[in-house]
């Protein structure tokens, strides 16, 4: 029997699969249980959540040393996270099912972005491609999740895939990759482009180097991208682009204006497909 990518979750009396929209790439076990374990007091930190399932997905899409365990609060509309993985919440009600970590593992890699499909819109608000969205094949993990797995302290390897209509499959990495926070606009920045392990042409993220993520209600550029060649679709865009992942999809090679592409894979004409991940 086969399950989508994503992370699988047992709980007391059922098994539920986190799509790959959700939850990216890597299998993180949570156990779900109202425990009477030894626990050790913690506040906690609260970030937004629509439900159990959702909490445990944004408890995931970080390192474990972000979160560790986590609670749903229904009556926020939030997720209660720990660092620690035998935390006790102990202001919420007795019956709350908490999901904890079965593994301590940090990540090895993690799909930030998938663009494969085309039934998914990536015309999208600010909110939405903060928090992120998806529909099991195209997604975004949210720039929050991203700034988390990509920060100051904690740089990464960004690693660009991206599949030609023709079937060839071109490659970039760059070093040093970090998102900011909120407070800067998830500005975006990293060290060099690999050229020893890309195919690429040229290194077409360095147009965006350094610049604030801008989508189609809050764009910081000077000429309107995200509504204007961006696709309404969300970017680190720089008056506009060489490269946008995030543009409108088409079925077919098209160089139509408001297109996703990647300048230095095939010139200014649409994919097939493309993804973001990020290696240790």
């Amino acid at each position: 029997m086969s399950h989508p990518i994503g992370l699988i979750l047992p709980f007391i009396t059922a098994v539920v699969i986190i799509t790959q929209s959700e939850a990216a790439t890597s299998f993180t076990v949570f156990s779900a249980e109202q425990p009477a374990i030894p626990t050790v007091s913690t506040a906690g930190s609260l970030v937004p959540g629509k439900s159990k399932i959702d909490c445990a997905v944004r408890c995931a899409v970080v390192d474990y040393f972000d979160c560790a365990a986590t609670v749903y609060l229904p009556e926020s509309n939030s997720c209660l996270q720990s660092v620690l993985k035998q935390a006790e919440f102990g202001s919420v009600p007795p019956d709350t099912v908490v999901f904890r970590r079965e593994t301590d593992e940090p990540i090895s890699q993690r799909i930030i972005q998938s663009r494969s499909n085309g039934s998914l819109s990536f015309q999208r608000t600010w909110s939405e491609y903060e928090e992120g969205f998806g529909d099991g094949i195209d997604f975004w993990i949210g720039l929050r999740s991203i700034n988390k797995l990509s920060n100051n302290l904690t740089p990464r390897t960004l690693r660009m895939e991206a599949v030609k209509w023709s079937g060839a499959l071109y490659v970039a990495e760059y070093s040093g990759f970090v998102v900011g926070d909120a407070s800067i606009n998830y500005l975006m920045d990293y060290g060099s482009y690999l050229a020893d392990r890309s195919n690429t042409s040229a290194d077409s993220l360095a147009h965006h180097k350094g610049r604030v993520f801008s989508t189609t209600d809050r764009d910081f550029t000077s000429m309107s991208c995200s509504n204007s060649s961006g696709g309404y679709g969300g970017w680190w865009f720089n008056g506009c682009s060489q490269c946008n992942p995030n543009g409108v999809y088409f079925s077919t090679r098209q160089a139509t204006p408001g297109k996703y592409f990647w300048a230095s894979v095939d010139g200014m004409y649409s994919l097939k497909s493309i993804r973001l991940v990020l290696l240790p």
